[in-house]
C-alpha cells in the first residue's frame, strides 16, 4: 500500500522536535535507534489492517520509502506517543441544524474526552467566519462547554476553515492534525481551494474530516488524501462518536520516520511508502515541496547534528 509524507519546515524541524519529545522517545518499544538530525524530512505514517484497526510493533526494515519512485533510506525512525497539537473544527452554519449539528457537536465532545492531557487542541467554529472559540491555553471542560453552546448560524467557507485551522497550529513542536466536523457543503470562501491545499502541502498537519449527512464530500477527501489523513462518514451521533474514537486511535498509532531530501531540482516531489504487511492500509502525505534556492545560496546541505537522545 502507498503512503507519503510531511515536509520538514526549515533545516531545525527534526532536530526541534527531538528536543521537544526527547522524553517521550526514550523508552518507546520496539523501535530501532533514533538520532535527531538537521536535514531530515519527517514522515508520520499510520498502518491499519482491512477493518481500521492499527498494527503497531513494526520495525524499521517493514518499511520502503521512495522520493519521485527512487529508494530512500530511513535514517530515524521511532514509535509511540508523540506530542499532538490538533485544530477542531465544527460547522454550526444553516444546512447543520438539527440531527446534522447534534451529530457535530457529540463527535467533537467525544474527540475531545478522548485527547491525552498532555494534547494542545484549538477549537474552531464555522459560519460564514471562522472563530476560535476555545485556544489551546483554555481548559477541557471550557473547550466543551463552547461546543455546547452552537447554535446554527451562517454558511460554511470549509476551504477557509482549513486555511485558518492550518494557521493556528502552525509552528507547534510534534504532529499536527485537523479535524473538521461538517457536512461538506462548502460555500462563500475567500481563500482559493487552490492556496488552501497549498498551505496543507506546505505543513505537516493531517486533515481528517467527519461527514455527518448523505452528502459525498468530495472537497474533504481532496484534502484528507492530499495530507495523509482521512474521512469518515457518520448519519447520525453515534456514528460521529465512533469516527471521532477512530481518528483518536489513528493519532495515537503512528510511527515517525526521517528520510534525507533527495538532491535534485527545486519542485514537488511524490512520496510513496509500503509496508511489508498483507492487506495493510498505509496513510501519509502525497509528497513534499523543495524551495528553490536563493540566488548565491551555498549548495552544501546542512551539517547533521549530533544524536540528541536514542530510542532501542
Amino acid at each position: 500500500m502507498i503512503l507519503t509524507l510531511n515536509l520538514v519546515h526549515g533545516p531545525a524541524r527534526l532536530a526541534a522536535l527531538a528536543l521537544a519529545v526527547g522524553g517521550c522517545l526514550v523508552g518507546l518499544a520496539g523501535a530501532a535507534q533514533f538520532a535527531a538530525r538537521t536535514d531530515l524530512v519527517e514522515i508520520y505514517v499510520s498502518v491499519t489492517d482491512a477493518s481500521g484497526r492499527p498494527l503497531d510493533g513494526l520495525a524499521r526494515e517493514a518499511f520502503r520509502v521512495r522520493d519521485n519512485g527512487i529508494d530512500r533510506p530511513i535514517a530515524a525512525f521511532a514509535t509511540g506517543s508523540l506530542p499532538l497539537s490538533m485544530a477542531v473544527v465544527i460547522d454550526h452554519s444553516f444546512s447543520m441544524r438539527g440531527a446534522r449539528l447534534a451529530a457535530a457537536r457529540a463527535g467533537a465532545l467525544a474527540l475531545l474526552e478522548a485527547l491525552r492531557a498532555g494534547d494542545r487542541v484549538d477549537v474552531l467554529a464555522m459560519g460564514s467566519d471562522v472563530e476560535t472559540i476555545a485556544a489551546a491555553d483554555a481548559s477541557r471542560e471550557a473547550a466543551r462547554e463552547a461546543v455546547r453552546r452552537l447554535t446554527p448560524w451562517g454558511t460554511s467557507p470549509i476551504v477557509d476553515a482549513i486555511r485558518a485551522a492550518t494557521g493556528a497550529i502552525h509552528g507547534r513542536p510534534g504532529r499536527r492534525a485537523i479535524v473538521l466536523f461538517t457536512d461538506g457543503e462548502d460555500r462563500d470562501d475567500e481563500t482559493t481551494r487552490r492556496d488552501a491545499l497549498d498551505a496543507v502541502r506546505r505543513s505537516d498537519a493531517l486533515v481528517y474530516a467527519v461527514a455527518v449527512g448523505s452528502r459525498e464530500p468530495t472537497l474533504l477527501d481532496e484534502f484528507a488524501t492530499a495530507s495523509g489523513g482521512r474521512v469518515i462518514r457518520a448519519r447520525d451521533d453515534r456514528a460521529a462518536v465512533e469516527a471521532s474514537a477512530t481518528i483518536a486511535a489513528d493519532l495515537q498509532h503512528q510511527y515517525l520516520l526521517g528520510v534525507a531530501p533527495a538532491e535534485g531540482p527545486a519542485g514537488w516531489h511524490v512520496l510513496s511508502v509500503t509496508v511489508e504487511v498483507p492487506r495493510a492500509i498505509v496513510r501519509a502525505r502525497q509528497g513534499y515541496l523543495v524551495e528553490a534556492r536563493p540566488a548565491g545560496a551555498s549548495l552544501e546541505r546542512p551539517a547533521a547534528s549530533k544524536s540528541q537522545g536514542v530510542l532501542r
